[in-house]
């Protein structure tokens, strides 16, 4: 069977590795004309999602698991699913993302999950192998540099395929806005995939393109030009904080019971703190361990392609059965 990114290839990402990368969506109107938002077509999303991934995963799966509400609705779609997957979490020494350990433990007390726990020494990672991910995987990202080291922790235990939540297709204001979080970042599994020959689905809210667009149209809307003016951290953390309230207001309209934290992480809050300890510079995480990767990898755009009959087709089902509202997208 081969390994899917996208069922059915409902996202094309065969330009994905090409400068300036053109991705196409391959749904018609029909699709959304048959998109159903009734309580057991949202079940049997969910579930048809994770029991055809779980065909592809190979014999050992496991989920991994940062606690936040993108991992905590996969987990819902494999138990709804009747699929008892292994559930794989990654902590920092020295309590660097204490706060992702305690909401992903609390959720797992909750729902009676098997919490397995790895540790590694994160400042390590980022002083002796970030770059090196960077450099094997084509990857800008330390957060997902991280990720893959969790992956390949698990490989070596015998695990053959990994799933991961990301996220649907995020709308906006602006069509040509639509699905802007699947940028070059949030793609890159794909490279880790491939270049590894792993079967790794890091995008599992956004594989299926029923429950995909199911989700997105579900989620209030965002307006992606607030970034094109000038915001200073605390306007940028207020606003991604109600993006991620508007997040969470879609997932429990799928159905999926999740554990909102506190505010949103990104889970290296408390290792960029260590480092300004140790540097006495507040961008020391940036400095040392994102920046220099821009020197490793090539930079391009990743621009996701809809035709205007998709567009009025999604705008007419959103704005028929959901009120738009003014908000921020995310991102790492």
């Amino acid at each position: 069977m081969r390994f899917e990114y996208f069922k059915n290839n409902w996202l094309d990402v065969s330009n994905l590795l090409v400068d300036e990368g053109h991705l196409n969506v391959t749904l018609t109107a029909n699709f959304f004309d048959n998109l159903r938002f009734d309580e057991s077509s949202l079940s049997n999303y969910k579930k048809n999602a994770a029991i055809n991934l779980m065909n592809m995963l190979g014999l050992k799966p496991a989920l991994c698991f940062s606690g936040g509400i993108d991992s905590q609705a996969t987990w819902h779609c494999f138990n709804e699913a009747g699929i008892d997957i292994e559930v794989y979490c990654l902590k920092f020494k020295h309590d660097l993302n204490k706060q992702d350990i305690e909401h992903a433990i609390l959720f797992a007390e909750q729902n009676n999950i098997k919490l397995n726990i790895i540790e590694i020494d994160i400042i390590q990672f980022l002083s002796r192998e970030n770059a090196d991910y960077a450099k094997k995987y084509k990857s800008l990202s330390p957060h997902f540099n991280t990720h893959y080291k969790l992956c390949n922790i698990l490989l070596s235990k015998g695990y053959t395929g990994f799933v991961c939540g990301g996220g649907a297709p995020l709308l906006s204001t602006k069509h040509i806005h639509y699905a802007s979080n699947y940028n070059k970042n949030f793609l890159n599994y794909i490279n880790y995939s491939q270049i590894s020959d792993v079967l790794c689905q890091g995008n599992f809210l956004g594989y299926d393109p029923y429950l995909a667009w199911a989700i997105a149209i579900l989620t209030p809307v965002f307006d992606n030009d607030i970034y094109g003016s000038p915001l200073n951290k605390e306007e940028r953390d207020r606003l991604e904080y109600q993006r991620y309230l508007e997040k969470i207001k879609g997932y429990k309209k799928i159905g999926f019971d999740i554990i909102p934290q506190t505010k949103k992480f990104t889970g290296f809050e408390l290792v960029k703190n260590e480092l300004e300890k140790i540097y006495g510079d507040g961008w020391a995480f940036e400095k040392k361990y994102r920046d220099p990767l821009r020197l490793i990898c090539p930079e391009y755009a990743v621009n996701i392609n809809f035709d205007n009959e998709l567009i009025a087709k999604i705008e007419s089902l959103y704005t028929k059965n959901f009120t738009t509202g003014y908000r921020a997208s995310s991102g790492i």
